[in-house]
């Protein structure tokens, strides 16, 4: 999932806000969840999968950024 996203945002998306935009996406990410959970709610467009996956992918992303490594990381298809 991280490198089809990858591929269809780029880098710009991140490091236009780095860090502190990808602890509000994580932010949205979780609000959402308990909001369905706390009600009872199935999702209607992104599974809880989709959105735990997306989560996860978010910290590899903030990971890669702290040690300097998204800058680099080219994901093009050869």
């Amino acid at each position: 999932m991280f490198v089809k996203k990858h591929r269809d945002y780029g880098k710009g998306n991140i490091l236009d806000t780095k860090e502190l935009g990808i602890a509000f996406r994580i932010s949205d990410k979780l609000n959402r969840i308990k909001h369905l959970l706390s009600n009872n709610k199935v999702p209607e467009f992104e599974s809880f999968d989709e959105t735990w996956i997306d989560i996860g992918v978010y910290a590899v992303i903030a990971v890669l950024l702290r040690r300097g490594w998204f800058e680099k990381l080219n994901l093009k298809k050869k």
